[in-house]
C-alpha cells in the first residue's frame, strides 16, 4: 500500500508540474501582443496627428492663412465683387480700383471702434492720396441708423473716400462680417491680401500695404 500511495503521489506532482507549465506559456504571449483592433487604433491616432501638425504647424500654433481662413474669405482668393450706391446716389464698384490696393471696412453706428476705424482710414487715404483706394461700406440692415441719418454722419464728418450702403447685407454676407469693423485690403490684382476683425491703426495699415506691394514686385 506504502509503494501504491507515492507512486499516487508522484503522479500527482507530474500533472501538477504540466499544469502550471502550460499556464506559465498561455500567459506570457499576452504581455507583448497587439491585436489588430490596437494596431488600427495606433495608426489612426498616428494619422491625426499629423493632420494636426499639417493644420497647426510643428509648434502646435495655427499659422496666419488657417487663422484668417476662419473668416471664410481666404487669403490669395479672389475677392467678391460688388456694385453699391454712395451717399450721392452714384454707383461706386470693386473693379474700378483694379490695380491699386483698396481697403474696404464694414461699419455700423453702434459700435465705437468702427467708428474709430472709418477716422483711421480718412487719416491713411490723405496720406496715400491717389496711390490706395479707400471704401467705407455701411451694413443698414444691421445699424440703428436709417440710411439718411447715416448720410448725415457722414456729411458731419466730412469723410472724403467712398462711402457706400450695403441696404440688403448682401455684400455683408459674401464677405462674412460678423464683428464691426471688419476691414479687408484687397490687392492691385483684385486678391484678398490682410483682414482685420478689430480696429486697427494707421501704422499697422501702412506696413501691411508695404508688405503687400513688395511680395507682388517680387
Amino acid at each position: 500500500m506504502r509503494r501504491g500511495q507515492a507512486l499516487i503521489a508522484i503522479i500527482v506532482l507530474i500533472v501538477l508540474l504540466i499544469l502550471g507549465g502550460c499556464k506559465k506559456e498561455a500567459v506570457e504571449p499576452q504581455d507583448t501582443q497587439v491585436t489588430p483592433n490596437e494596431n488600427t487604433d495606433i495608426k489612426e491616432k498616428e494619422a491625426k496627428t499629423e493632420e494636426n501638425k499639417e493644420a497647426t504647424g510643428e509648434d502646435g500654433i495655427a499659422d496666419e492663412k488657417n487663422q484668417e481662413s476662419i473668416l471664410g474669405v481666404h487669403i490669395g482668393n479672389k475677392a467678391p465683387s460688388f456694385e453699391l450706391e454712395n451717399y450721392l446716389g452714384e454707383i461706386v464698384a470693386l473693379e474700378d480700383y483694379k490695380g491699386k490696393p483698396v481697403i474696404v471696412t464694414f461699419w455700423v453706428s453702434w459700435s465705437q471702434e468702427a467708428l474709430e476705424q472709418l477716422h483711421v482710414l480718412e487719416n491713411v487715404s490723405i496720406l496715400l492720396g491717389e496711390d490706395a483706394a479707400f471704401i467705407g461700406i455701411h451694413v443698414e440692415s444691421f445699424d440703428t441708423l436709417t440710411k439718411d441719418e447715416a448720410i448725415e454722419l457722414i456729411n458731419d464728418n466730412q469723410y472724403t473716400y467712398e462711402m457706400v450702403f450695403d441696404g440688403e447685407a448682401k455684400v455683408h454676407q459674401e464677405y462674412y462680417v460678423g464683428i464691426y469693423p471688419t476691414t479687408y485690403i484687397i490687392d492691385p490684382i483684385g486678391k484678398i491680401a490682410k483682414s482685420y476683425t478689430t480696429l486697427v491703426e494707421e501704422d499697422q495699415i501702412l506696413e501691411d500695404l508695404e508688405h503687400i506691394l513688395s511680395q507682388l514686385l517680387q
